[in-house]
């Protein structure tokens, strides 16, 4: 499989929701709503296309949400997406994974599935 990218100005979610907070320990959510919730379908949306391929991302995280022109979101890193073998989930034989964002049955047993991607979406 080859994935191409398309070159994105704004960075990763992470930064790009920084350069937006207004002053240092104020939330975002506060001055910009809408966009925030123009983000949530936008990765939605393309998360169930990935899981109607059947593929589970593993690491979806805001470092790996890229803002595009036009504040159009593009899901990346693929390193750690996986083909569902028998459609439900998938063994992950991966040394390092997010904890963070990582649902409970995939750091206690090693299965993911897209429910785990919804967990840490």
């Amino acid at each position: 499989m080859m994935i191409v990218l398309e070159l994105i100005p704004h960075g990763d979610m992470r930064q790009y929701l920084h350069t937006l907070q207004p002053q240092p320990g104020e939330l975002v959510a506060s001055t910009v709503p809408g966009l925030l919730l123009s983000f949530c379908r936008q990765i939605a949306s393309g998360m169930e296309y990935l899981s109607k391929k059947g593929f589970v991302h593993r690491d979806l995280a805001a470092r790996n949400i890229l803002i595009a022109d036009h504040e159009m979101c593009r899901i990346a890193d693929f390193g750690m997406p996986r083909d569902l073998h028998d459609e439900n989930y998938c063994v992950s034989n991966a040394k390092m994974i997010p904890v963070k964002w990582t649902a409970p049955e995939a750091l206690n047993y090693r299965r993911y599935s897209s429910a785990s991607d919804v967990w840490s979406y």
